[in-house]
Order: C-alpha cells, then structure tokens, then sequence
C-alpha cells in the first residue's frame, strides 16, 4: 500500500499532537522554589525534581514570548517550550553576553533582538515517556536566556516536501544561562 505525502505528514501531525497532549496530562510541570546560584545543570532530574512546588494552576497557553512570565509559566504553541521564572537572578552568562552568543547563531539581515528574559526553560518534547529506555537528552528546568529576534515581514520557515509555507515572525534562540551553550531554538508567529 503506498501513501502521500501529505498523508504521511497529516498521520505525524496528528501522532505528535497525541503525544503532546498525553505528555501534558501525565507530566503537567510545575513551577519550583528558587535554588542556588551555584546549581549544576547536570543534576540529576530526582534531584531537580525536590525543587519543585506544589500547585494546581496549569501553565498558561500562549502562542509567543510574554513580557512578562507568571508564576504557573507559560506553554508556548501547545508543547514547543515551558517558561517558568528564572530561579537564578545573577546567572553566571550575563544578559549582554547572552545576546552576543545569540547573535552569533542568528545574524540575519532584517532581524532585530526585541527581547531577552531569563527563565527557567523546559522542552516537553524532550522528556522521555514512561518506561522509555532510549536515551534522549532531556532538557527539562534549565536556567536559560531566551532571545527573540524579530523580522519586519513574515519569514516562510517551511521545510515541507509539499512547499506548504510556515510564515513566522520571532526566532527564539535559548542559551544556557550557566554555561553559554545553546540549548534550543523555536519560532512563533
């Protein structure tokens, strides 16, 4: 039996959307108490995990970067990225540097940097589901810079073999606010 394309795409979409909202009810993230400044990012998740409250408030859906992150965090695009506020107030990366390390990932003519937050920065897609036994580099509570690059005209970030366009305004990149690194980056309309 051969598919389409786009049956293919449509049975993926629909596969990762499943999997987003079973990740959701089984593992809704909860904003934690602040730590030191001096916390590994390789800790190990348990350890991680002590330094989470309790509350019944879910992360608030949004479809970009607020200005402002509250207290139960913000899901960007269903399952993209969790901000929580940052548990670190004085990172070892300063924000200047941030931006230079960012800027070095994404210097495209017509982007401007529109905006910079310190959070506390999970990836759902990268925690691994119950009984997994792949290995997956988890990045789940990370103290990170979120920079936000903007462009004046919509960008088409489509990859599709179908050509069907993804038009985008935001790039954000995510760089450890630890160590520098970059961890991630995901676009929002």
């Amino acid at each position: 039996m051969r598919f389409s394309r786009i049956t293919i795409m449509v049975g993926m979409g629909m596969g990762g959307l499943t999997l987003a909202i079973a990740l959701m009810v089984m593992r809704t993230p909860q904003p934690h108490a602040p730590v030191s400044t001096n916390a590994s990012d390789s800790a190990p998740t348990s350890m991680k995990a002590a330094a989470i409250s309790t509350t019944t408030a879910p992360p608030t859906p949004a479809t970009e970067v607020p200005n402002v992150i509250p207290a139960n965090g913000v899901m960007i695009n269903t399952n993209q990225a969790l901000l929580f506020p940052p548990t670190i107030s004085h990172p070892p990366i300063s924000k200047t540097q941030a931006l230079t390390i960012a800027k070095s990932y994404d210097n495209a003519p017509g982007l401007s940097i529109t905006s910079v937050k310190l959070t506390d920065f999970t990836a759902p897609g990268s925690i691994p589901g119950p009984g997994t036994t792949v290995p997956f580099r988890t990045i789940e509570h990370v103290p990170a810079w979120v920079v936000t690059f903007t462009s004046l005209t919509p960008v088409n970030v489509s990859q599709a073999p179908s050509g069907v366009p993804v038009y985008v305004t935001h790039d954000n990149l995510v760089i450890n606010a630890n160590n520098g690194s970059f961890v991630l980056g995901f676009f929002t309309k």
